[in-house]
């Protein structure tokens, strides 16, 4: 981080990452998948077939791979989560305690070690 938050700061950062950004996250997953419908019926939408018709672009089980598919990632993401809380408990929120800028890594020699290769050779060469 670049340094400490004003109260202003705060309270726009922490409602917006805790409350806003998950609730608006959870609200288009959700609309996702409930607005979710097969190829056969969106094409019936757009040409206007009865909806008892047998048409049927794709087979059955073929929908269910595509929504096995959809929902996979979102799925990985809450069941890691969910084992984050549970293993590391509301810890697993913050930062982690090796996390800072990168002007703090190079003070502590924590930086890109192939950065520090580097930045000696070009003081080196502007000194030429």
């Amino acid at each position: 981080m670049v340094g400490s938050l004003s109260v202003i700061t705060k309270g726009y950062f922490y409602p917006m990452w805790y409350l806003i950004t998950p609730a608006m996250l959870l609200y288009v997953i959700i609309t996702a998948f409930l607005g979710y419908d097969t190829i056969a019926n969106a094409y019936r939408d757009v040409t206007g077939d009865d909806p008892d018709s047998p048409i049927q672009v794709f087979p059955k089980w073929s929908n269910t791979i595509a929504m096995l598919m959809s929902m996979t990632p979102a799925v990985i993401i809450v069941v890691y989560f969910v084992a984050s809380i549970l293993l590391k408990g509301l810890s697993s929120l913050r930062p982690s305690d090796d996390f800072m800028s990168q002007k703090e890594k190079e003070e502590h020699g924590t930086g890109n070690p192939a950065f520090r290769d580097i930045a000696p050779a070009k003081e080196e060469q502007s000194h030429l």
